[in-house]
């Protein structure tokens, strides 16, 4: 054996004392179960569960715990483990929320089809939604009764809100094209005097409209 390997045990054998004197320490952290934990196999045999603190609320482990000491992992009742936005619903917060995905950017990200990307956020943390940067308007009347005809042009738009006239004295359908105002058996969205439809599209040539008496119409407000 050479000199360096005899001087290796020799460490060895002088801090075995040491481990054996801390061994009360250990103790703390290391509960034997023994027999009476029985396996999802049926066996019976004996287990050491190590450093799990059980906390209906969770806490400081250790009133003198401090940045970057050791501590005890912690579980709840149940024996799940408390973890970083593990959260119980409609319960107190016990930890730090878990954030999902959002990240803020002083200005636009240029992403290109199929990739992947964070939600947006604005400075102050809040969720940016896509704004319609503009738009326009119009007028729609029926040339006649049962007759579908379409909203506008070839005009690209992210919405539309259509506004039956106040002052029509029949029933306007909108929908896609060949929508029937016919009661009962027709189809499309029904609209009375004053009432209002949105819907998300990407161009008015999309919209149709169908009345029920020749010369009632609607108002349209797109937005790009």
């Amino acid at each position: 054996m050479t000199a360096t390997a005899n001087n290796l045990l020799g460490t060895i054998d002088t801090d075995t004392g040491n481990i054996q004197t801390n061994t009360a320490g250990l103790s703390n952290a290391i509960i034997t179960l023994g027999s009476g934990w029985t396996s999802s196999y049926g066996q019976v045999r004996s287990a050491y569960l190590m450093g799990v603190l059980r906390s209906d609320t969770l806490v400081n482990a250790g009133s003198g715990i401090q940045n970057d000491d050791m501590t005890l992992l912690q579980v709840n009742a149940l024996g799940a483990l408390y973890t970083t936005g593990g959260e119980v619903e409609d319960e107190a917060v016990q930890s730090e929320p878990l954030l999902i995905g959002g990240r803020y950017d002083s200005s636009a990200r240029d992403l290109d089809p199929g990739d992947a990307g964070a939600i947006a956020l604005n400075a102050s943390g809040h969720v940016l939604t896509a704004i319609p940067d503009g738009g326009g308007q119009g007028v729609k009347v029926t040339t006649g009764a049962g007759d579908h005809i379409v909203l506008g042009g070839d005009v690209t738009c992210q919405k539309i809100d259509i506004q039956a006239q106040t002052d029509n004295t029949g029933l306007i359908a909108v929908g896609f094209n060949n929508v029937d105002v016919t009661e009962a058996s027709g189809d499309g969205i029904i609209l009375y005097a004053g009432d209002t439809y949105s819907l998300e599209v990407n161009n008015l040539n999309l919209i149709y409209i169908d009345s029920t008496v020749t010369g009632d119409g609607v108002r349209y407000t797109y937005f790009t």
